[in-house]
């Protein structure tokens, strides 16, 4: 008898139960799953990306305006937020910001691009129609 003796391969579903073990393709499908569901089942899988310019330090916080306009593009959603932007507090108000404005979960708002700029790229999860309107009633105040 070999005095190393192999311990039988774990089954994919006990490997999903352990705490800390390194993401494979299963646990990626299952956080993605948990991801894109609400409570009412499977959630659209509608998203719409926002550019935003932020203003820390504000009196209050608020979304709604657009910061500039250069060749015929659509102007960028201007989000004030108290917080000072230090420490990345800023983008955390305005991801909760965006989210309360639009009427979503602060966990289907998703930062793609700009962490430290002030101009930033948001990814909102939801039905595109509303998105939308909500986005272009914004831009219209």
């Amino acid at each position: 008898m070999s005095t190393s003796a192999r311990l039988p391969r774990p089954s994919p579903e006990t490997l999903l139960l352990r705490p800390n073990h390194r993401i494979g393709v299963d646990s990626c499908f299952i956080r993605w799953f948990r991801r894109n569901k609400s409570p009412s089942g499977v959630r659209d899988n509608g998203w719409v990306r926002v550019s935003v310019r932020v203003k820390p330090g504000a009196s209050r916080t608020s979304v709604g305006g657009r910061y500039g306009e250069s060749a015929g593009l659509a102007g960028v959603l201007v989000v004030r937020v108290g917080a000072r932007a230090v420490e990345g507090a800023a983008t955390d108000a305005v991801l909760k910001a965006v989210a309360k404005a639009f009427g979503l979960r602060r966990a289907d708002v998703d930062l793609v691009l700009g962490a430290t700029s002030r101009t930033k790229v948001l990814e909102l999860h939801g039905q595109d129609s509303e998105l939308s309107a909500r986005l272009t009633e914004l831009l219209g105040t």
